[in-house]
């Protein structure tokens, strides 16, 4: 399957707007509650590219965090804190 298959046959499982928090490997430099604030679909890595924002980054109106897979990412609901 070409990368435009998989964009046309895929679809995100967050949505912006969702609180995350970050899992493995980057988990302990991202403590704390996020939000999703962008998807978008990475064509070369075949993955959808995710940007995430902190409670303190939106407060002090920072640019957001991006370069995370769906993998990287938990609900927070769903994460053990």
């Amino acid at each position: 399957m070409g990368m435009y298959e998989k964009f046309l046959t895929t679809k995100p499982h967050l949505i912006i707007g969702q609180r995350v928090r970050v899992v493995g490997e980057y988990a302990s430099d991202w403590p704390d509650e996020c939000i999703v604030t962008g998807i978008e679909f990475n064509a070369v890595r075949g993955v959808w590219n995710i940007a995430i924002m902190s409670k303190d980054d939106i407060e002090a109106g920072y640019g957001s965090t991006d370069g995370f897979a769906e993998d990287d990412l938990q609900l927070a609901h769903l994460a053990s804190v």
